[in-house]
């Protein structure tokens, strides 16, 4: 095939081995213009200004600026490899593409001044092998994806792998690292399941390469413990989150932004076991980390010091709640981020905790700032807003008015009956904008219809619950979500609403399924798989199967047994199911 090359003219004064730097510290060097040769063809694409370097005492360039080509050498002048296919390897710092706003980026103004991603790509497709290459895909990757392009980073780190796999360089550390950004993309497409599978293809890289004790190798221990936590296997995360901190108590690192990070994952995990003191010990932890190291005052110090909130109110120590929402409302005002949908959500949570302590009039003013916020980010139109619009007003005024003593009968209907409707109504209106703004058609989308179903069904509405979630299988199946945890919950809800109207056997059916992802995504020994379970036990007591019935409430009890949540509503209704059971065998 072609390569690619670099045409360049010295620096007044000749070569130096010692580049002059900017006084922003940045190289200064050639005038140079990239070409992509290929049949003899050359065709000038862009000016670079480069900089000269040795790596093994090879000479090489790197590339550092974008500037409008005005000198083209053609091929019997002097001619330096850039990103050819046989220049060495070297760390492409200069490939760093600038972290501005995708609105921000320099577009094409003809063939001779290019964006930094056609030049890139130009390079990349003349010559189609090399981990220099790779690299440099790499970073386009993860240029598109801190611009909200997650498929043209997936596409990029994708092209990646290929050309590590062919050039036999992706079981290596770089491998393991972009495959770890490869996951992370994924998992931020609502890929969870793929983004795991490529997690766990670069731990085996690095325990291959005995580099799963370092830095990188804890980084991606975090990626799967975090993933781990999102479909639900909360033990398996924790797992996972003990052997970050064996490697990083090991290393001496535990009081570095990786062990924050780590406390702070673990602070997760724990409060989704219901474990309040130990989430509230571990992000505590993380808060000491980032005051040490100085990192406290950012955007993520701002997020731990609202979870430590969450965590705090739901012991009712709502005071130290309050707390520290303020001090995150601090941080975010001094850093610029008060207006962001994190910000929103702290204003929702400092309403709560307003509300728990009686201040019904200052709990009112936070409802109405996250509204504020709300709208000035107009996060309406993106997910980010459907939660807002389906917790915000129903369940935190329905806490406000127990507290004030004013929860009365409305028309024969108790308060929680109103409040369904509007959940439904909200709902509903998300769903509209999302049409409008073209995004139903998305991951997120096959969520809300899931749950537009499930409002319709606590209405009493079980066909048009059944039209919802007819919506959201059509609407995963388009996006291949169907075979997810997410898949699994949304078939067991299928399976209520035709139990529902009395069609046991497609009841069953739908179970079935659900079983089938759970137990193919490994998310069957969870609270989720243990009340699918429930409902199978159910179906089949009611078609008179008592055998398979007291089967299936019996592996849900040993799950909830084994994942400590026994001692829940679903944990009493699953015990009262084995009794009648029981009872209908005659063992009274």
């Amino acid at each position: 095939g072609g390569f690619a090359q670099l045409f360049c003219s010295p620096p007044p004064g000749g070569r130096s081995s010692s580049p002059a730097l900017t006084p922003d510290g940045r190289p200064v060097g050639e005038r140079c213009c990239a070409s992509a040769s290929d049949m003899g063809s050359t065709q000038s694409l862009i000016g670079k200004s480069c900089v000269e370097r040795s790596v093994n005492d090879k000479a090489s360039l790197i590339c550092v600026d974008t500037m409008r080509c005005e000198d083209t050498f053609e091929a019997n002048g002097m001619k330096e490899s850039c990103a050819g296919e046989n220049s060495p390897e070297i760390p492409m710092e200069g490939f760093a593409f600038p972290a501005t706003p995708k609105n921000n980026m320099p577009s094409p103004k003809g063939n001779d001044h290019l964006t930094y991603f056609e030049v890139a790509q130009a390079n990349i497709f003349a010559s189609r092998s090399g981990p220099a290459n790779a690299q440099l895909l790499m970073d386009i990757g993860a240029a598109k994806r801190a611009c909200g392009d997650l498929e043209g980073a997936i596409e990029a780190y994708q092209e990646a792998r290929r050309l590590r796999e062919k050039a036999h360089s992706l079981a290596t550390p770089d491998g393991a690292r972009l495959l770890k950004s490869l996951g992370v993309a994924k998992c931020e497409m609502g890929d969870v399941d793929g983004g795991l599978k490529v997690f766990l293809e670069g731990r085996r890289i690095h325990e291959a390469t005995d580099t799963l004790s370092t830095e990188d190798g804890v980084r991606l221990l975090l990626c799967i413990g975090d993933a781990q936590q999102s479909t639900g296997s909360l033990f398996e995360s924790l797992r996972i989150y003990s052997e970050a901190h064996h490697i990083l108590l090991n290393m001496q690192a535990l009081e570095t932004e990786d062990a924050a990070a780590l406390f702070f994952s673990l602070g997760l995990a724990k409060r989704e076991l219901v474990d309040l003191a130990g989430a509230i010990e571990a992000h505590e932890e993380a808060k000491r980390i980032r005051e040490k190291v100085g990192i406290l005052e950012s955007f993520e110090g701002a997020l731990l010091l609202t979870n430590i909130g969450v965590s705090k109110r739901a012991l009712g120590d709502v005071e130290g709640a309050l707390k520290a929402y303020a001090d995150a409302r601090s941080i975010h005002e001094r850093i610029g981020t008060s207006e962001s949908t994190d910000s929103a959500h702290l204003w929702k949570n400092i309403g709560l905790a307003e509300c728990a302590r009686g201040d019904h009039e200052n709990a009112l003013v936070a409802y109405a700032e996250t509204r504020k916020t709300q709208d000035l980010k107009d996060v309406l139109r993106m997910h980010e807003g459907d939660k807002f619009l389906e917790n915000l007003g129903t369940r935190e005024a329905k806490r406000i008015m127990e507290a004030a003593g004013q929860v009365d009968k409305i028309k024969g209907k108790s308060f929680g009956d109103d409040g369904n409707r509007e959940d439904l109504q909200s709902l509903e209106r998300v769903r509209r904008i999302r049409q409008r703004a073209g995004t139903l058609e998305s991951v997120s989308g096959a969520a809300l219809m899931t749950d537009i179903g499930m409002a319709r069904r606590r209405q009493g509405e079980i066909e048009g619950a059944i039209q919802a979630y007819d919506e959201a299988c059509r609407i995963r199946e388009a996006t291949n979500t169907m075979e997810t945890p997410a898949g699994a919950q949304l078939l067991n809800s299928i399976g209520v609403a035709q139990f529902d109207n009395g069609e046991l056997d497609e009841a069953l059916d739908a179970y079935k399924e659900a079983l089938r992802i759970c137990q193919r995504t490994g998310t069957l020994e969870t609270p989720d798989g243990a009340l699918l379970l429930l409902n199978i036990g159910i179906a089949n007591r009611v078609r008179g199967d008592l055998e398979n019935s007291l089967k299936a409430y019996y592996k849900a009890l040993r799950i909830r047994e084994s994942t400590e949540t026994m001692n829940t509503i679903e944990g009493a209704a699953l015990l009262k199911s084995i009794g009648a059971a029981k009872c209908d065998v005659g063992d009274f």
